[in-house]
């Protein structure tokens, strides 16, 4: 057909060698011959039936024809018939670009692409390329303008609810686009030629597309359990919406969600923020009632994310932030720590308390076995007000035990619960600490106790002289030979210049019990060395009292003291 004229027929139709396309064999009125040169097309003209009506309604009585489009150039016989599309395109009226997605959603080739509501152009092709939809699209040439390159495009044409602070907004399309389905576009950006872009399943998904391209900031954060959230999801900063919920994928032991937070309130997020779960209703119950708190309607729906800056609270676990399962849990957490045993017989159970002078300051969370380096290593957190003073390098942990002597009980109070006792330290911040078996001396003189066996001693182990306290037992350890047992032992600054060059140390622990013809012969220390254990030592007579000891000087210890050495009564005067 030539203007509605019909200058020829189809004579044959057959497949090519290939079987792969249909070769027609046409003849044309001689008065037009003149028409057949390389720069002619042939339009096929087909009749389309969908649900918003028939195109050509006269093709299904007479079937489809060919219009011939006159072109330029040599003569020739043969030619490649096209459609629309392709003839809008090679006659520059319109622009192809290509659209990717997961999935065709029930968009077939024919379909309206809009822009504001005004058909701009239509999709011309819908294929499966690798594993992605691939979706050709010819925009007329008149809106080349409004590719640019920040474009996002998503399918439209059916109705779509969104529940917002105002209430539940239900939008419905026209029913031509409820019928058949279309895709819409925003135009953002510079001029551009590309020519792919993604194809969003819904608006609010391209919505979320525009942060992640040049508008936020995007974070990960780690949970044990997946909350009730979705993509699109907000992230609230005081109920304020900033950001929102971008992904999440299940990772070794939790699961991984990544937030994006508008780049204009990006400096919200400080080394203090914590975030936490804040979808549904919080309930806390307490003596003075119930406190109801209800996330704003959409979050409800939804969920979501919240976060403040709050001081003293763990907020990271490794690189990404920690998310708690909701406000209480993250304002009462605090800070953890690990401590690692120094003794063999320290019990410790989840649950137990960290004090500070009798005052809570946290609490045993796990305790695990490290079975390679002999110990036991505990997680522990401190409470978030005493954070800052209580994770430094030089504080100092140690087991509070009931210590039962001849002068009566102390620490009575951890003969019905034991708990952990702490001082503050100084120096930078830290999350491991030691947990000794014994309260901080501070600035104890050491010296050195070198012995066949170890007997009774151990850490904690007292330091006496005339049946007083004057230090402890640090640490036992076998010697660099294993041919001795050597003693660490502290002496409390005010009583160091008791230890002089020439004293000598005994153990005064238990009984000494040894039989021969005459009988049993039983030395006993006093009842507080019996219950507790100790070391005694003095210093022998003589015409000139020998200098002080220096900080780390060894001493041997002896398994039991001579009587003539507990009758010295050298004079040593305090300094």
């Amino acid at each position: 057909m030539y203007r509605g004229l019909e200058i020829g027929r189809i004579n044959n139709l057959a497949l090519n060698d290939g079987r792969d396309s249909i070769v027609a064999s046409a003849s044309i009125e001689p008065a037009f011959s003149d028409m057949l040169n390389q720069g002619t097309l042939f339009l096929l003209e087909e009749a389309k039936v969908s649900l918003t009506g028939v195109e050509n309604l006269s093709n299904l009585l007479t079937g489809n024809f060919l219009t011939l489009v006159p072109g330029e150039g040599p003569q020739t016989r043969d030619f490649i018939a096209i459609q629309q599309e392709e003839l809008d395109r090679v006659q520059a009226k319109s622009v192809s670009l290509r659209l990717l997605a997961d999935n065709s959603y029930g968009l077939e080739p024919g379909v309206n692409v809009l822009y504001r509501g005004i058909p701009v152009g239509n999709l011309s092709s819908v294929e499966l390329v690798d594993d992605q939809v691939a979706m050709d699209i010819a925009i007329d040439v008149e809106y080349k303008h409004l590719i640019r390159s920040q474009n996002r495009f998503f399918v439209t044409g059916s109705a779509t609810a969104e529940l917002t602070e105002a209430g539940l907004n239900v939008t419905v399309p026209p029913a031509k686009q409820l019928l058949t389905g279309s895709i819409s576009f925003v135009s953002e950006g510079q001029q551009t030629e590309r020519a792919e872009f993604p194809l969003f399943q819904t608006k609010a998904l391209a919505e979320l597309a525009k942060h992640n391209q040049t508008g936020s900031m995007t974070m990960k954060l780690f949970a044990a359990e997946l909350p009730p959230i979705k993509k699109g999801s907000p992230l609230l900063y005081r109920n304020m919406e900033v950001g929102s919920i971008a992904d999440y994928e299940l990772t070794d032991g939790g699961v991984y969600i990544s937030v994006s937070i508008d780049n204009k309130y990006k400096h919200l997020v400080t080394k203090q923020t914590v975030f936490w779960n804040r979808s549904g209703v919080e309930v806390e119950a307490s003596l003075s009632g119930i406190n109801v708190k209800a996330a704003p309607l959409k979050t409800l729906i939804d969920g979501g994310i919240a976060f403040d800056n709050l001081p003293g609270i763990e907020n990271k676990t490794g690189s990404n932030w920690k998310l708690y399962s909701d406000f209480n849990s993250a304002r009462k957490f605090g800070q953890s720590i690990t401590l690692f045993t120094t003794a063999t017989d320290q019990a410790i159970n989840k649950g137990m308390a960290i004090k500070y002078q009798g005052v809570k300051v946290g609490e045993v969370m796990l305790t695990l076995p490290d079975f390679d380096k002999d110990r036991v290593e505990i997680v522990a957190r401190i409470l978030p007000e005493y954070v800052k003073q209580l994770t430094n390098t030089g504080t100092y942990y140690w087991m509070v035990k009931p210590e039962i002597g001849l002068n009566g009980v102390k620490n009575l109070g951890a003969i019905v619960s034991q708990y952990i006792a702490v001082e503050p330290g100084k120096g930078e911040p830290s999350k491991t600490f030691d947990l000794h078996d014994f309260a901080k001396v501070d600035n104890g003189i050491q010296f050195i106790l070198q012995s066949e066996n170890r007997g009774s001693i151990k850490p904690g182990t007292p330091i006496l002289y005339r049946d007083i306290e004057v230090g402890r037992v640090t640490m036992v350890e076998l010697g660099p030979f294993a041919d001795r047992v050597v003693s660490t032992i502290e002496v409390d600054p005010n009583y160091a210049y008791l230890v002089r060059a020439n004293s000598v140390f005994w153990n005064a622990s238990g009984l000494n019990v040894q039989f021969g013809l005459s009988g049993a012969n039983i030395k006993a220390g006093t009842v507080d060395s019996l219950l507790r254990g100790g070391i005694t030592f003095s210093t022998p007579e003589g015409n000139q009292l020998q200098p002080q000891a220096k900080a780390g000087q060894t001493f041997y210890l002896n398994k039991e003291g001579d009587a003539s050495w507990k009758e010295w009564r050298t004079a040593i005067p305090a300094p």
